[in-house]
């Protein structure tokens, strides 16, 4: 798994901001998912490794995928922008709380 730098734009393609978590590793990621996932790329063979995207999760896939290949693998960070991500009014996941979720996550990912 590797990761980056987002880099958030308007509608109109101009730059409101970034969203660089640093280096981080296993864990980090036991605490919070900080990962964006735009911004993160992933060989096949390692998310087939930990069974891919487990379906029962109604949110935080993503964190579910970081959580468990960190686990088991190195993660890496790459210290550049590697994604745009373009927010759009009426977008609704941005900013909700999922502490049920990431709390149902990290203990799935430790039964593994």
């Amino acid at each position: 798994m590797v990761y980056g730098i987002l880099k958030l734009i308007d509608k109109s393609n101009k730059e409101i901001g970034k969203w660089d978590p640093g280096q981080i590793g296993y864990r980090e990621l036991q605490k919070r998912n900080p990962i964006a996932n735009p911004a993160t790329m992933f060989r096949m063979d390692t998310v087939r490794q930990i069974g891919g995207y487990d379906e029962e999760i109604e949110h935080g896939e993503d964190y579910y995928l970081n959580l468990a290949i960190s686990k088991r693998n190195p993660i890496l960070y790459a210290p550049f922008i590697v994604a745009h991500y373009r927010h759009h009014s009426g977008m609704d996941s941005i900013g909700r709380d999922y502490t049920k979720w990431d709390k149902m996550i990290r203990e799935k990912v430790l039964s593994l």
